[in-house]
This record gives structure tokens, sequence and C-alpha cells, in this order.
């Protein structure tokens, strides 16, 4: 009986998963011993080892069933690389996309802010007066004003011409009043600037100019004027952007100009006017 084991025991034998292990390993071509691979084997083996008994000539069909699911795995591993090769590509092609768009986006917000200039350019040139004539409507008095003292205490208006080919000119306004006019008036100021057709046409310049604050109430408007000093530089061929201003420090006193009773406030908005005088006729 017990010899009858001892050759059972001779011919039939159990291994444990981790001498599987190498063994199969042995008989393996080199491609299919990758990591990933190998990792498979183990727990096939971990899982059933126990319970696989190789009997003599029966361990080259281990073999070829280990060798079977390891080449599943193989394509398994292949297929899992080409997928995370795909995803990588697809992570680069987002990655491109979006930096496309960034640069779209900077693109189309520079083309809106050269946009908004030739909007504002063409509204311009739209209120740009070549008949002598500036008609400025100032809304929001009170805040401007304000700001006036506290902040930048002028501002220039649009340039205007006397005619399509003639002096390009523009006002320089102080609210809050300049010089003697300080806290107390309404301070309006005329320049020359450097203009297109400035060397055809005559120096210095010599036309009358006159300030004129409207009431909107149909009362008397509030007027000055003044012949330009031909021997100031403010009245000579501009050599830089723009002359320095001439005019009327005192123009409008403030206790006139904000009285209600007066007319020249209205909705909180002034109107003044500045006219230069045509050329004399021959």
């Amino acid at each position: 009986m017990n010899g009858t084991n001892e050759q059972q025991q001779g011919t039939m034998k159990c291994f444990h998963s981790g001498f599987l292990f190498d063994f199969v390993m042995q008989h393996l071509t080199l491609s299919s011993k990758d990591q990933h691979v190998q990792q498979e084997l183990k727990h096939i083996l971990e899982k059933y080892g126990k319970a696989i008994v190789v009997q003599g000539e029966k361990s080259k069909y281990f073999i070829e069933m280990v060798e079977r699911v390891i080449d599943i795995s193989e394509v398994s591993a292949r297929e899992t690389k080409q997928l995370d090769e795909h995803v990588k590509r697809l992570a680069e092609e987002l990655r491109n996309k979006e930096i496309n768009i960034q640069q779209l986006q900077a693109t189309i917000s520079v083309q809106e802010t050269e946009l908004s200039r030739l909007q504002m350019d063409l509204s311009r040139l739209e209120r740009t007066s070549y008949d002598g004539i500036l008609m400025l409507e100032i809304k929001d008095y009170s805040r401007k004003k304000t700001e006036a003292q506290n902040g930048p205490t002028s501002f220039y208006t649009d340039a205007f011409y006397t005619d399509k080919y003639g002096y390009k000119m523009c006002a320089r306004i102080y609210l809050n009043g300049d010089g003697v006019g300080k806290g107390t008036h309404l301070s309006i100021f005329f320049a020359i600037k450097k203009g297109p057709y400035d060397s055809y046409l005559k120096w210095p310049f010599q036309r009358r100019v006159t300030f004129t604050l409207l009431n909107q109430e149909g009362k008397e408007d509030i007027s000055d004027s003044f012949r330009p000093d031909t021997t100031s530089s403010s009245f000579q061929k501009p050599r830089r952007d723009m002359n320095i201003a001439s005019g009327c420090p005192m123009f409008a006193s403030h206790s006139v100009l904000e009285n209600p009773r007066e007319g020249f406030l209205r909705s909180n908005t002034i109107c003044i006017k500045v006219i230069v005088d045509p050329p004399p006729s021959r």
C-alpha cells in the first residue's frame, strides 16, 4: 500500500504557486515576460495554483494553457498602452485647442479695442466742424466742476477748423476757473493746433475769436471776444502739437452761471459756443 502511494506520488506532483510561476516563466518566450504579464500570471497562480496538479506529460498542456492566458493578457496590455497613447494625444490636442482659443480671444480683444477706437474716431469726425464754429454741450456740470476742484483742472475740446483746408483749433475749459478766475469763474481759452495745411496758411493767426455761454431760456447770452496779439507765440505757426492757449480767465461768474433764475444751467448742463471769424472779404 505504501509502495503504491509512493509510486503515485512519483508520477503525480503538486506544485506551490511560487514554484509554478518560476516553472512557467522558464517555458515562456521573452515577449511574454514583461511586467504586466508577470503580474497577471502571479495573480492566476496565486488564485488557482494550489489546486493545480501537474502529472508527467500533462505539464506541457498546462504551459500551453498559461501561455494562452498570457497571450490574452499581452493583447490587453497592448490595447491598454494604445488607449493610453490615444488619451495622451487627445489631451495634447485639447491643450493645443485651448491655446488656440486663448490666442483667438486675445486677437478678438485687440480687434474690439481697435474697433472701439475707430468708432470713437468716426464719432469725433462726425462732430468735427469745418465752418469755424464749435458747439460744446457740457453735461453733468456739477460733478465735473467738483472733479476740477480736486483733480485735473481743465479739459480740451475736440478740434474744429476754420474751413476744410484751414486752421486747426480747440478750446480749453476750466470749470472751476484758472488764474484770477480760479474758484469764482468758468475760464475758457482758445488754442491753435498743428494742422495738415499750416504750410499754406497765413501766419500769424489774426482772426477774432468769440466765446458765448448760451442762455437756455432765451435770455441774454454771456459773450466775450478778443483779437489775437500777433506778437504772441500763441498765434504763430505751431511747432509742436499745440500752441499755448489764450483767452478769458474770468469768462462767466459761477454765481451767475449756477443761479437757477438766470437760465444758463438746465438739467445740470451748460452750452458754450466758440466762433472764429471768417477771413475778411477782399
